[in-house]
């Protein structure tokens, strides 16, 4: 099996403060995606592809640690044919 899997993520992502320390991050967008594949059962090539783009949204809270640095945390959801759902945690720097 040999092929290639391709996306891009187009969005908009809005920060408000609730507190000085204390941020509320909210985004949606666009994921395009594309799947090309070659697969060989039995000595005989099947060429596949398939591409679209389906929307998703993120919510995520910052913790401002001090005035540049934040542990910011995130959860996604990908409506693709079956949903993902994804949790992200790290740090923030701004400079």
């Amino acid at each position: 099996r040999r092929g290639s899997d391709t996306s891009y993520l187009f969005g908009a992502n809005y920060h408000h403060p609730l507190t000085p320390r204390l941020q509320l991050q909210v985004g949606a967008g666009m994921a395009a995606w594309q799947d090309d594949h070659r697969i060989t059962i039995n000595g005989e090539n099947f060429d596949t592809r398939h591409h679209g783009t389906d929307p998703y949204w993120r919510l995520g809270l910052g913790w401002a640690v001090k005035p540049n640095i934040a542990v910011v945390g995130h959860v996604e959801r990908y409506f693709l044919t079956e949903p993902v759902d994804r949790v992200e945690l790290g740090v923030a720097y701004r400079f």
